[in-house]
């Protein structure tokens, strides 16, 4: 009976090392429409997605980064990525968006195809 268990018990663990995941970061809408160059104020955005997961320098202009990564060892992992460039008067200059999720990818295709 002790055998059984501990066969049950190295398999219920390895199912769950099978399905585990490891995210960093933190899940944000993926929608940019409300995000417009040179109206949007940091403040705004701060508002809407917290705190940048990181800060940086690009070429003497700041930015701001939000992230959120999904890692997986046996399946696929998937990524989001939403940059601002700020001007100095604290409004979006440019921004990116990407992302390796699949319901962005069908997004960006089907808004691509119309």
């Amino acid at each position: 009976m002790w055998r059984n268990l501990a066969k049950f018990a190295v398999l219920i663990f390895i199912t769950s090392l099978w399905q585990a995941c490891v995210s960093s970061g933190r899940d944000f809408p993926s929608r940019t429409d409300w995000i417009q160059k040179e109206r949007t104020k940091r403040d705004d955005v701060a508002l809407v997605l917290g705190k940048p997961y990181a800060v940086g320098n690009s070429g003497g202009t700041l930015t701001w980064t939000y992230a959120y990564y999904k890692y997986s060892p046996f399946l696929k992992s998937y990524y989001k990525e939403l940059r601002f460039y700020w001007s100095d008067d604290n409004a979006v200059k440019n921004y990116t968006f990407t992302s390796s999720f699949p319901e962005d990818l069908r997004a960006a295709t089907a808004k691509n195809s119309r």
